[in-house]
């Protein structure tokens, strides 16, 4: 059984991942101020999403069930077929995560290796970094089948992105100097460049809700957490989100001080390439996560921000956010429901009415407002809201790239 301090780290490497290299990018879209509020609602809503998961996760603990994602989305559908389309969206999504963790290798490396002065051909091919990492570190990884397991590689992944945090905060404090001078500094405002698309500027929304969605996840760690209690998991709720989130202000502002409107999609990129920055390569390899065919989609695709603004914006937005709340919504509902139903004929077999008896009804509308309808209230609002941002996310990315 995991504890609670190694609940907490793999949450923070669940949350934390290469959403963390586009948010100096997405901060240089949206301005300082606008790119702070967004990241701060992204986290209270996905601070939200695992709260409600957490509940669920919990009951049915107590009932002596197994809780798990696509036990929720067959409760919360109430069929098999349901359920396999979430899962289906569920890989989809874990398809483009790992893409993307993919194209940070393929992005990073060959330029690493010729800095290095190392003079071999392949070696500065990034598909050959993306098919070694895939096969060498990736699918171990793979392989294991507790998120406990990981907690070693977990802790290893957690400090490569501390250690980018950190050389991001040298870069803006001054002690680490940029290969050049930032053309222009992110402004505190979103920026009046109307050279740049609206597209761009929109679907860097996208990468904010990337880089939280991690909801998929919460039941195994419920489950695998030592005494879990809705006090000492909504608290590893709370401390993973919020380190999360101080990670992501710091990488995000700093990188927008440091390097400017011209930062790199991948934040990366913008570091220079010469002298200490050489022992980078042995860093991010440690940031994989586990994924199988993505390597040839990864070939591919090159641009960072549209990875993350695209999964983020479609199946990020559904597996974080809209089916936590939806499976909350509907197993409450079916609860209060089946609750409703007891009662009433229980006050028929004493009564002999045919279940009007208004003082029942009463109290069940007062239970009904109760904090379980305040927070079925709230998962219904993230439902629609989430549902509503899809087309806007998904059709920015598709302008960005019709556009290009």
């Amino acid at each position: 059984m995991a504890t609670w301090r190694a609940s907490v780290t793999a949450l923070v490497k669940t949350i934390v991942g290469a959403g963390v290299l586009g948010l100096p990018f997405a901060f240089a879209q949206t301005g300082f101020l606008v790119g702070i509020a967004l990241l701060s609602l992204a986290a209270a809503a996905q601070l939200f999403a695992l709260h409600l998961l957490a509940q669920l996760s919990l009951s049915a603990i107590s009932r002596a069930e197994t809780p798990s994602y696509r036990s929720f989305a067959l409760q919360a559908f109430g069929s098999a077929t349901g359920a396999a389309w979430v899962e289906a969206i569920n890989a989809v999504h874990c398809f483009g995560t790992g893409t993307s963790y993919l194209i940070v290798i393929g992005d990073l490396c060959p330029p690493l290796v010729r800095a290095s002065g190392v003079r071999v051909a392949a070696l500065c091919e990034r598909r050959v970094w993306i098919a070694l990492l895939a096969l060498l570190v990736e699918l171990p990884l793979f392989s294991r089948r507790t998120l406990d397991a990981l907690k070693l590689t977990s802790a290893i992944g957690n400090a490569a992105v501390a250690l980018v945090a950190a050389l991001t905060a040298l870069f803006a404090a001054g002690v680490l100097h940029p290969a050049s001078t930032p053309s222009s500094p992110v402004s505190v405002l979103p920026p009046p460049d109307y050279s740049s698309p609206l597209a761009s500027k929109v679907g860097v929304l996208g990468v904010y809700v990337f880089a939280f969605a991690c909801a998929m996840n919460l039941p195994t760690l419920v489950v695998e957490m030592a005494r879990p209690s809705v006090r000492r998991v909504g608290s590893a709720l709370s401390v993973g989100v919020g380190l999360s989130a101080l990670l992501y202000l710091l990488v995000g502002g700093c990188g927008a001080v440091a390097f400017g409107e011209s930062v790199s999609p991948n934040l990366l990129l913008s570091f220079p390439t010469d002298g200490a920055a050489r022992w980078w390569l042995r860093v991010v390899s440690s940031l994989a996560s586990p994924c199988s065919s993505r390597v040839t989609v990864a070939m591919l695709v090159d641009s960072l921000d549209l990875a993350l603004g695209l999964v983020g914006g479609s199946t990020g937005m559904l597996i974080g956010f809209i089916f936590p709340a939806i499976f909350y919504y509907q197993v409450k509902r079916r609860e209060m429901y089946t609750q409703d139903t007891a009662d009433e004929e229980t006050t028929d077999s004493k009564s002999g009415t045919l279940g009007d008896d208004l003082e029942h009804s009463t109290a069940y509308r007062l239970i009904d407002r109760g904090p379980t309808s305040y927070m079925r209230n709230g998962a219904f609002v993230m439902a629609v809201g989430g549902t509503l941002l899809i087309p806007v996310l998904v059709g920015a990315q598709v302008l960005k790239i019709v556009g290009s």
